[in-house]
C-alpha cells in the first residue's frame, strides 16, 4: 500500500540519451558547469579552508583542556575514572559521541563513495544502524545497572564476575576474550591512520606525505588520550556530530544552488548509469542481510560502545542518547549518499571514488562565501571525525591494556573491588603514588600502542595495499560475542565452558567463510555460534544435573543477580564447586541479596521484546526484494519510488525504536537507603 501511494504521487522521469560530452538532460549553463568540473582536474582548496581547519583543530584543544580541568576539578586521579569520564556523560555528550562512534571519517567518505560506484542502494547504511540500535538496547539497560551495583570499573570486570575468572592474568578464558577484543579494535585503529593520512594528503593537494599525516594524527590522539581522556573524546565529538548534521544536510541545499537539483542529477544518472537509479538487484537481499546484522552486532558490541555504557550518568541519560542515535542516521548517513550521487554526474572520471565527498566539497566551497564557510567546516569535520574514531578507539584500547591485562598483574582486582563495594561511592580515590603511576601509565600505554600501529601502517600508507580484507573479520569475531555479553547479562545456563566453544567455532566459521567470500558467511558463523552455545549449555546441564556452579561466594553472588526478569536479588543460590571438582549445595533459604542500586522496571529486551524484534524484522521490508529487478521506477523529488520506500520503512522502524526506548525502559538506578547493609555484605564476601 505504501509504494502503491507513492507511485500515485510519482511524475514518471525523462529518459535523455546520453551525450558524448556532458548529459543533455542538463541546460547550456550546468553543460559548461559540468564540463569545467569534470576535466579541469582542480583540486587546490581555498586558503580559508586551511584557515578554518586550524580554528576548528585549536577548538578541540581547548575542549581538551577544559576535559582535563574538570577531571582535576572532580580529583578524578586514577586510571579507571580517566577512562570512564569519571561515570559524568549527560545525554546531550553521550547521544553524539555514541553518534560519532558510528559516524566515523571512513563512514563520512565511504558512503559517498558506495553511492557514486551504486546508487540509492548506499541508503543501506541506515539499516545498519537500526541494528546498532536493537543491539545497543539489548545489553545497555542491564549492563549499566550492573556495572554501578558491581562496582565495574573495567570493560573485563563484568567478565571475570560473571564467568568466575578469579586471577585473570592466569586464566585462560580471560586471554580469550582480550584477544577478541584487542584484535579488531586494533586493526580498526590502523585503518584510521590510513584514512586520516590520505584525506590530509587530499586536502593539502599532495603537500603532505601519508607518512607525515599518520605521525600527526598518532601523536595528537597520544596528546588527546593523556590530557582529557574520555571526556576529551565526548566533549570534540560533540562539536564534530553538529557539524556532521549541518553539512550533511546542507547538500540538500546546494544540490539545487550550485547543481540543478536532485530530480536532473537523478534522470542524467538515468541515462549515464541506470544500475544506479533502477530497482536493486533482488539478489543482494542476503547481502543487505549479513551487512546490517554483522555491522549491527559488531559495532554495538565494540569496546569504545560498552565503554560509553558504563560511563554514563544514568538511566535517564541512557535512554536520550539513544534517541539521538535513533534519529541521526537519517540527517547524517542519507544526505551524505547524495555527495556520491552528484560526484557520479559531475566528476565521473574520478579513478578513486573515495575523493568523490573532497571533490563535491570544493564544488560547494568555490561557489559561493557561505559554500566556502560550511564546506571548509564539513572538511575539518570530516578529518575530525577520523581523529574523533582513532582517538575513541584507542581509549578503549589503552582502557582494555591498562586496566585488564596489566593491572591483573600488579594487584588483586577483586580484593579493590570489595573495596569499592565497601564505600557509597563508585571509585576509590587514590593516594599520590597510584596517581603518579596513574599518570604512567595513561602516558606510556598509548605511547606503545600507537607506536606500533603506525610502524605496522607503514607498508599501508606507502603502497596499494588495502585494509579492507582484515577489516571484514572485526564483524565475524565481534558479532560472535553476542552470547558472552548480552546472553551472559539474562541466562544463568550460560558458564565460561558453553560461551567460549560458541565463539571458537564461530568465529573460525565466520573467519573461514569471510576469507573465501562465501555470501551470507557472518551470518552462518552466529547462527553456528548460537547453536553451539546452546547444545553445549544444555548438555553440560545435564551432566551436572543443575546449573553452573559458582566459583566463590562473591560469584554466586552475581549469579542471583543473572535472570530475564529485572533482578530483585532474591533468586535462589547456585551451587558451589568444590575444590575435588564435585559441588556442595548452598543453604537454599539464603537470605535475599541486598542491592545498592534499584533495577530498572522495565528493559526494553525484557518489556514487550516482541516490539524490539519487530523493529529488526519488519526492517527487511526496506530490501525491495517484492519489486522487479532493473525496473526504471518513477521518481517522488528525485528518489526512486522503491528507495525512498526503503528509506521510508527504515523510517518507522526507528520511530518504533523510540517508542520502545520511552515505553519499554523505564527505572534511574537509584541509591538504596541500606548502604549499611551493603557495607556488610562486602565485609562477609571480603572474609569468604
Amino acid at each position: 500500500m505504501l509504494h502503491a501511494i507513492l507511485f500515485s504521487l510519482a511524475t514518471p522521469p525523462s529518459a535523455p540519451p546520453p551525450s558524448p560530452d556532458a548529459p543533455s538532460c542538463l541546460s547550456t549553463e550546468n553543460q559548461a558547469v559540468w564540463l569545467q568540473r569534470a576535466n579541469d582536474g582542480t583540486t587546490d582548496y581555498p586558503a580559508a579552508q586551511y584557515v578554518i581547519l586550524s580554528l576548528y583543530l585549536l577548538l578541540l584543544l581547548g575542549l581538551v583542556v577544559a576535559a582535563r580541568l574538570i577531571a582535576l576539578r572532580r580529583n578524578e586521579q586514577n586510571e579507571a575514572e580517566h577512562f570512564l569520564a569519571g561515570r559524568s556523560l549527560g545525554p546531550i555528550t553521550l547521544g553524539f559521541s555514541v553518534c560519532a562512534s558510528m559516524f566515523s571519517g571512513y563512514t563520512v567518505v565511504g558512503i559517498p563513495a558506495e553511492a557514486y560506484t551504486a546508487g540509492f542502494s548506499a541508503w543501506r547504511w541506515i539499516g545498519s544502524c537500526t541494528f546498532i540500535s536493537v543491539v545497543y538496547l539489548s545489553y545497555a539497560p542491564r549492563l549499566h545497572w550492573l556495572s554501578r551495583e558491581r562496582k565495574y570499573d573495567s570493560l573485563l570486570s563484568f567478565v571475570w564476575d560473571r564467568y568466575g575468572v578469579a586471577q585473570p592474568h592466569k586464566d585462560w578464558f580471560h586471554w580469550l576474550v582480550v584477544l577478541v577484543l584487542l584484535f579488531p579494535s586494533f586493526i580498526y585503529f590502523i585503518a584510521q591512520i590510513d584514512a586520516f593520512a590520505n584525506t590530509f594528503n587530499q586536502v593539502s593537494n599532495g603537500r603532505v606525505p601519508t607518512l607525515l599525516g599518520g605521525a600527526i594524527l598518532s601523536l595528537l590522539v597520544v596528546l588527546f588520550e593523556f590530557v582529557g581522556g574520555l571526556r576529551a573524546v565526548a566533549f570534540t565529538d560533540v562539536i564534530q556530530g553538529a557539524i556532521l548534521v549541518t553539512g550533511a544536510m546542507l547538500i540538500l541545499w546546494y544540490v539545487g544552488i550550485a547543481y540543478p537539483g536532485l530530480p536532473a542529477i537523478s534522470s542524467c544518472l538515468q541515462a549515464e548509469c541506470s544500475d544506479h537509479v533502477t530497482v536493486m538487484d533482488a539478489g543482494k537481499s542476503l547481502s543487505w542481510a549479513e551487512f546490517w546484522i554483522g555491522v549491527g552486532f559488531q559495532r554495538a558490541l565494540f569496546p569504545d560502545y560498552m565503554q560509553r555504557v558504563i560511563a554514563a550518568r544514568d538511566q535517564a541519560t541512557m535512554r536520550k542518547a539513544n534517541i539521538i542515535l535513533a534519529v541521526a542516521p537519517f540527517f547524517i548517513q542519507g544526505p551524505l549518499a547524495i555527495y556520491g550521487l552528484i560526484g557520479r554526474i559531475y566528476h565521473p572520471g574520478a579513478t578513486n571514488a573515495k575523493s568523490v565527498f573532497s571533490k563535491v566539497v570544493l564544488d560547494v566551497i568555490s561557489h559561493d562565501t557561505s559554500g566556502a564557510i560550511f564546506g571548509s567546516a564539513m572538511m575539518a569535520a570530516t578529518i575530525a571525525a577520523i581523529m574523533s574514531t582513532a582517538d575513541s578507539v584507542l581509549v578503549a584500547l589503552s582502557f582494555i591494556v591498562s586496566l585488564d591485562v596489566i593491572r591483573p598483574f600488579r594487584e588483586d582486582v577483586h580484593a579493590s573491588r570489595r573495596q569499592k563495594l565497601a564505600t557509597e561511592d563508585v571509585t576509590v580515590k587514590t593516594d599520590g603514588g597510584a596517581s603518579t603511576k596513574s599518570y604512567i601509565t595513561r602516558l606510556l600505554v598509548p605511547t606503545i600502542l600507537v607506536i606500533i600501529a603506525y610502524l605496522i601502517s607503514i607498508p599501508v600508507l606507502t603502497t596499494n595495499f588495502s585494509l579492507s580484507f582484515l577489516i571484514q573479520f572485526q564483524s565475524s569475531i565481534l558479532a560472535n560475542t553476542a552470547p558472552l555479553f548480552i546472553g551472559g547479562l539474562y541466562l544463568r545456563i550460560l558458564d565460561r565452558y558453553s560461551v567460549s566453544c560458541g565463539l571458537i567455532v564461530g568465529m573460525s566459521i565466520g573467519m573461514g567463510l569471510v576469507a573465501n567470500k562465501v555470501p551470507g558467511g557472518i551470518l552462518i558463523s552466529l547462527a553456528s555460534n548460537l547453536v553451539i552455545t546452546t547444545v553445549m549449555a544444555l548438555l553440560l546441564k545435564l551432566k551436572r544435573g543443575t546449573e553452573p556452579p559458582a566459583t566463590s561466594p562473591e560469584h554466586a553472588a552475581l549469579l542471583r543477580l543473572v535472570s530475564w526478569r529485572p533482578p530483585t536479588g532474591d533468586a535462589p543460590p547456585p551451587p558451589m564447586a568444590s575444590t575435588e571438582g564435585g559441588r556442595t549445595e548452598v543453604d537454599a533459604k539464603a537470605p535475599p541479596l541486598t542491592l545498592s542500586y534499584t533495577p530498572c522496571t522495565k528493559e526494553p529486551l525484557v518489556t514487550r521484546p516482541y516490539m524490539l524484534i519487530a523493529a529488526a524484522v519488519c526492517a527487511f521490508f526496506a530490501v525491495p526484494f517484492y519489486r522487479e529487478s532493473g525496473m526504471v521506477d518513477q521518481y517522488v523529488g528525485g528518489v526512486p519510488v522503491w528507495a525512498l520506500t526503503s528509506l521510508l520503512v527504515l523510517a518507522l522502524m526507528h520511530s518504533l525504536i523510540i517508542v520502545v526506548i520511552c515505553c519499554n525502559w523505564s527505572g534511574e538506578n537509584t541509591k538504596t537507603s541500606t548502604d549499611t547493609e551493603s557495607i556488610e555484605l562486602a565485609d562477609r564476601l571480603a572474609a569468604a
